[in-house]
């Protein structure tokens, strides 16, 4: 493990964990295309799990609560990846080839999930992300039947709550479930809640052990992350998003404010990743 790896993105896993510890998230540089790369932004979106609110629309809580699909965990990881990287949802995907590798492996160490909603035998829909203690990310999202998304994305919140898990990492406020609670939280703040909970230990399954950082990564936590601190001081540790020429003033506004608000789009946020509209 190489001591402060490479901001661009590998398909090593020790490297992806080391980047997910550290607070970061891999996106575009700029926002929106291009260049890939484990970055900061100043605020990040979370949802805490005893916060949940069910969407109000009678078709969506009919799915989330009484579901027509079946919502399973951790069985076909590679599909839910390989579903959310598709080009054609798009035209453009931040997940790498080399990510996706990356992913794959620590989904076998057991540190990455996958959440999927299924009608019979098909996968109509799915999310995956990564345990850091008691926090899940939830990185990315793809339906391919209308409420499919949205049923999954509700009950794998209602599950993890249940297992004890606290909060969940988001990345970014998004439209289509920002209905759910998802707030903004400064970045410094996400970095402690992280700190306080990568402690825990809670499972998504009975038999299934909640794994663990290894050494090379949690004996140098503490220190590595005192002297990104102490550099973020003199520099800047976060990456600017470039603003949408096209972006609405409250758009813009709240890239470059310091108190960030949800976007009205249901595609995405101002700048950053989608997960997609159920």
């Amino acid at each position: 493990m190489l001591f402060w790896p490479s901001r661009n993105v590998s398909d090593n896993p020790w490297h992806t964990l080391w980047h997910y510890a550290h607070g970061r998230m891999p996106d575009w540089v700029n926002g929106g295309n291009g260049e890939v790369a484990w970055i900061k932004r100043k605020h990040r979106g979370i949802q805490w799990l005893d916060k949940i609110q069910l969407p109000r629309k009678s078709q969506h809580l009919k799915y989330i609560l009484q579901p027509k699909f079946t919502i399973k965990f951790d069985t076909a990881f590679d599909q839910v990846v390989r579903a959310c990287a598709d080009l054609k949802r798009e035209g453009k995907t931040w997940i790498r080839e080399e990510l996706f590798r990356g992913y794959c492996a620590l989904h076998n160490l057991g540190f990455a999930h996958s959440f999927e909603a299924w009608d019979g035998d098909k996968l109509v829909a799915g999310a995956f992300g990564l345990q850091m203690g008691s926090i899940m990310s939830i990185d990315s999202v793809f339906h391919h039947v209308s409420n499919a998304g949205m049923a999954v994305y509700g009950q794998t919140l209602l599950r993890l709550k249940e297992r004890g898990f606290k909060l969940i990492d988001v990345n970014y406020v998004s439209g289509p479930f920002a209905r759910f609670g998802e707030e903004w939280v400064p970045q410094w703040k996400f970095e402690e809640l992280l700190a306080q909970m990568m402690k825990e230990r809670p499972t998504i399954a009975d038999g299934v052990a909640a794994s663990v950082l290894p050494e090379s990564i949690s004996v140098v936590l503490p220190f590595s992350r005192a002297v990104e601190k102490f550099v973020g001081k003199i520099r800047s540790p976060y990456i600017e998003a470039q603003t949408n020429a096209e972006a609405s003033p409250a758009e813009a506004r709240a890239e470059q404010s310091d108190t960030p608000t949800t976007p009205k789009s249901t595609e995405s946020s101002p700048s950053g990743k989608p997960k997609q509209a159920a």
